[in-house]
């Protein structure tokens, strides 16, 4: 029989008999390719998916503590709010009783920055020097628009008593995060900054948060009013460095550490703007595809977080996609020689029968088969174990039966037990609630499976782990379930973090509602003796009146013009000083006043109150017009108080007006009816315009226009208990108009309610 040409190697080029080698060998290297470019894409994402998550638990722990530090400020804020004024002694006792040294590394303090108009510089630094600080001053030196001065700063002492007069809203930057939180009423965080508390050693980056403060009871609804009522800031300072090593903890020092973290001020990676960087010549050289970049927004500041890994942790290891390669390439030349070997067989064995041909070649193809899924399910098994290993997370394998199948190393570490002994246990007994865990299980199987299923993990030492389950059904070669893939995430850091936050909101919010009964108590006890002292002067004025008007009957014959005019003037001021007591005793009890909410027509009201007060000065030509104003509900006795009030007013200031002009009007304005008293008379400076309203505050003297001062005082008294608000404008020499509102709609309030 004559040779084949296929026995001599140099013939092995295609030809029609080697076509099938050809093909299965073409098909063969793309499958090989493919399945180690997969490869190679299912462990790039796999380290991205937990180098990612890496980068997520450090933003969450950040976002989680900035969120923390803005309610302690908060707190402090309150503090304001809850009194009328906050004194040194006090402002130390309260941050003591925080124990923030203790508990929060990297804080440096909090403070208060005390906002100062120019004209009250020169008293404010007189009256901080006379608390026993003879050298302080407001710095830097300039002149300004308005200062700020650092005045309460606990710890007081070391690199603190540095910052002990600065004026933070002469720096740009400072400046631009104050009036952020001015503004909005929010907390708000600053760019980067070099604090003044920095000794020129170690010098970190700093950023500084603020919180406002307003004056105390003033409604703070729109930005003028904000801006209007704003006293001061408090605020913390905080070096970087310090600041992330408190917040992070382990996951930054070299033993725990896995990612480098860089934090800019700003959307961008810019030099100037760099916050924080925990990147050392050690760190392995970076990669692109783990270089990740998330965003923390906070009071109108976003900070960009760059991640890089910084352990081998995340190195990519690409053995499994080349050894699926090279071991594909192999299989593939195999499998070309010996399939160009069974065609060299078949065509030098035409002498044999057709049946036993074909039987040689089906049992050669059987056993090629056999042979690769063998090497396929063996390269698989240790590829899926090596993929569940290298998971952080608690994995396991559960039977239908609910059995524990298979663990991973870290569901060993959860549960202190080694693999051996928690295979074939009911899965159940290692969770603090067995039936909540037997339920998600039964769902899992009812559903096919289940998300962020939350439970609690038992350590043999009693430790508890809290977790979130995700799991789902496996099916076996059938197509039928065989059980189920659970896998935890460690949620347990996050769950002390929202305790942690929920204890100081409690704690935070008690400490307010004390001191709010103490003030309520304050208050009680001020009206009281506030009556008292009103009513028990009543009877010497009355004594001195009588008997004045006693001597200018019985004796007035016997007195020249001088002794009469000065007796004309004791009873002029006994009458007065009456007067100013019934305004006293009407502003200490308006507190105490039931409210009858009715309906009232303002319009109505208005017109018979300005006819009765126009009444009593006929000698005077007044021109009063009322415009169709809308009507309201309210305490029509206390309603008709504002109106005598406003238009008494308004009559008094044009008494030099001839004719005068007063006129009253009021629109709807989307929640509120708004109803305003205009005159022509002399008007006030707005520059006063704070004092407009408080109790025997006054802007114009009494030989000029008499008066106690108390009935604008009254009557925002009464418009805060209806839910309402006041203010003036004015201009000297112009005339003035005074505003106020009241609630469209409003919830009931019952009688009694104090506001």
């Amino acid at each position: 029989m004559p040779a084949s040409p296929l026995r001599d190697p140099k013939n092995w080029h295609f030809s029609r008999n080697t076509a099938p080698a050809w093909a299965i060998i073409a098909v063969s290297l793309v499958v090989t390719v493919i399945a180690s470019l997969q490869v190679k894409q299912a462990l790039e994402a796999d380290t991205l998916r937990r180098f990612s998550f890496s980068c997520d638990q450090v933003t969450l722990k950040i976002q989680t503590r900035l969120d923390t530090y803005a309610t302690i400020l908060r707190g402090a804020s309150a503090l304001f709010a809850a009194s009328e004024k906050v004194n040194r002694k006090e402002w130390r006792a309260y941050v003591h009783t925080l124990e923030l040294e203790r508990d929060i590394i990297g804080w440096q303090g909090i403070g208060y920055s005390l906002a100062i108009p120019p004209d009250k510089l020169a008293s404010h630094i007189s009256e901080i020097r006379s608390e026993g600080f003879p050298g302080y001053k407001v710095w830097p030196k300039g002149k300004r628009s308005i200062y700020t001065s650092i005045i309460f700063l606990e710890p007081f002492s070391g690199r603190n008593l540095r910052a002990f007069g600065f004026d933070m809203f002469s720096e740009a930057t400072r400046r631009s995060a104050m009036i952020e939180a001015r503004d909005t009423d929010k907390p708000a965080l600053s760019g980067k900054v070099t604090l003044v508390q920095e000794m020129g050693k170690e010098v970190q980056a700093g950023t500084l948060m603020y919180v406002p403060v307003y004056r105390n009871g003033a409604a703070v609804d729109t930005l003028e009013q904000r801006r209007a009522d704003l006293v001061g800031w408090v605020y913390s300072p905080y070096r970087m460095n310090d600041l992330m090593t408190g917040i992070l903890n382990n996951s930054m020092s070299r033993e725990g550490k896995v990612v480098d973290l860089q934090i800019y001020a700003g959307p961008k990676e810019a030099p100037d703007e760099l916050l924080f960087n925990s990147k050392s010549k050690l760190s392995i050289e970076q990669n692109s595809l783990l270089h990740l970049q998330r965003k923390i927004l906070f009071g109108g500041q976003q900070w960009l977080l760059v991640f890089e890994p910084s352990s081998t942790a995340y190195r990519i290891s690409y053995a499994p996609a080349w050894f699926t390669l090279v071991g594909g390439l192999a299989v593939s030349g195999l499998l070309w020689t010996l399939m160009l070997a069974l065609i060299n067989t078949q065509i030098n064995s035409m002498s044999i029968t057709k049946e036993l041909t074909e039987r040689i070649k089906s049992r050669e193809e059987l056993l090629g088969a056999s042979e690769d899924r063998w090497k396929f399910a063996v390269e698989g098994s240790q590829y899926a174990r090596t993929l569940i290993e290298t998971n952080l997370d608690p994995l396991v394998t559960i039977s239908s039966d609910g059995l524990i199948q298979d663990v991973n190393e870290a569901m060993v570490q959860a549960t202190g037990l080694p693999r051996l002994s928690l295979v074939g246990q009911d899965f159940s007994d290692f969770f603090t609630e067995p039936e909540k865990a037997r339920a998600g299980y039964r769902q899992a199987l009812a559903q096919g499976s289940v998300k962020d299923y939350a439970l609690s993990l038992k350590h043999v030492s009693g430790r508890l782990m809290y977790v979130l389950y995700n799991a789902s059904i496996y099916l076996d070669s059938q197509g039928q379930v065989a059980g189920i893939f659970g896998a935890a995430r460690d949620i347990t850091a996050r769950k002390q973090i929202e305790a942690d936050r929920q204890r100081l909101s409690e704690e935070l919010e008690q400490r307010v509602l004390e001191r709010t009964a103490e003030l309520l108590a304050a208050n009680q006890e001020l009206e009281a003796f506030s009556y008292s002292v009103s009513h028990d002067l009543r009877a010497p004025l009355r004594a001195v009146d009588g008997f004045s008007r006693k001597i200018l009957i019985g004796y007035g014959d016997k007195l020249d013009a001088e002794g009469l005019r000065l007796l004309q003037v004791v009873r002029q001021n006994a009458v007065r000083m009456g007067k100013l007591i019934d305004d006293l005793l009407a502003f200490s009890r308006l507190g105490r006043r039931e409210m009858h909410l009715v309906p009232v027509d303002m319009e109505a009201m208005a017109n018979a109150t300005a006819n009765e007060l126009i009444e009593l000065e006929p000698e005077r030509q007044i021109n009063f017009t009322c415009q169709a104003i809308p009507k309201s509900s309210g305490d029509p006795a206390m309603l008709k108080e504002i109106w005598v009030n406003l238009l008494s007013n308004a009559i008094k200031f044009t008494r030099k007006q001839n004719p005068a002009h007063i006129n009253v009007g009021g629109q709807i304005e989307g929640n509120d009816t708004v109803y305003w008293v205009q005159d022509d008379g002399v008007g006030f400076d707005m520059a006063y315009a704070d004092k407009l309203f408080g109790v025997f505050q006054r802007l114009h003297s009494q030989a000029e226009f008499e008066g106690s001062g108390v009935g604008l005082a009254l009557s925002q008294r009464i418009i805060h208990r209806h839910h309402g608000r006041i203010w003036g404008e004015s201009q000297i020499g112009h005339g003035a108009k005074l505003t106020f509102t009241l609630p469209l709609q409003r919830h009931s309030q019952s009688p009694g309610t104090n506001s």
